[in-house]
């Protein structure tokens, strides 16, 4: 047995007119593990207003703190932004469009990160992909390719560290950049 996982949570919806909802909710976590037992907490809310029946605006924020008793400083996950919806006529196809911000708490660093998500919607349920993390990927390696920045793993590249757009690690200087002698 490699450990368990128990959660509960609550999500409340009010509805302010036919244009305004807000929404607000929380969880609980328990992790049990052979080596180790932890609670999570977290919480998020959202605001949203309907424009018309093909738009809508959309603001967010969720917290989730680090596991008690971890190693992990400086509070937890914390995401907020905004995106708008745009929906074809037949309610079945759409498209969010927007942005967020996501502090990693192991790094310490934050990253705006675009939102790109085609859905299809099945029964009022939204299934998508979000490709704004892919795109701001590629578009930092691209950049950093192209401006020369240095990499802090042994792969040449950050590992899975969010950097943020304005953030430029220092590069690790060694005996042999880029096929040459540095003296």
């Amino acid at each position: 047995l490699l450990g368990s996982v128990r959660t509960g949570g609550a999500l409340v919806t009010q509805n302010f007119g036919e244009r305004w909802q807000v929404t607000a909710g929380m969880q609980l976590m328990k992790y049990n593990e052979p080596w180790q037992v932890y609670n999570t907490f977290g919480g998020n809310a959202s605001v949203a207003y309907t424009i018309n029946d093909n738009m809508s605006i959309n603001a967010f924020a969720n917290y989730q703190s680090a596991p008690f008793m971890s190693n992990i400083h400086g509070g937890g996950l914390i995401v907020y932004g905004g995106y708008m919806t745009f929906k074809t006529n037949n309610d079945k196809w759409g498209v969010d469009v927007g942005a967020q911000n996501i502090h990693d708490p192991v790094s310490g660093k934050h990253a705006t990160v675009p939102i790109i998500k085609p859905y299809y919607n099945l029964n009022g349920t939204k299934l998508g992909i979000d490709f704004g993390g892919l795109l701001y990927e590629v578009f930092r390696n691209i950049s950093l390719n192209v401006n020369g920045g240095g990499g802090n793993d042994y792969n040449g590249g950050y590992g899975n560290v969010i950097v943020a757009p304005h953030y430029r690690p220092p590069s690790v200087s060694t005996p042999h950049q880029r096929g040459r002698v540095v003296k």
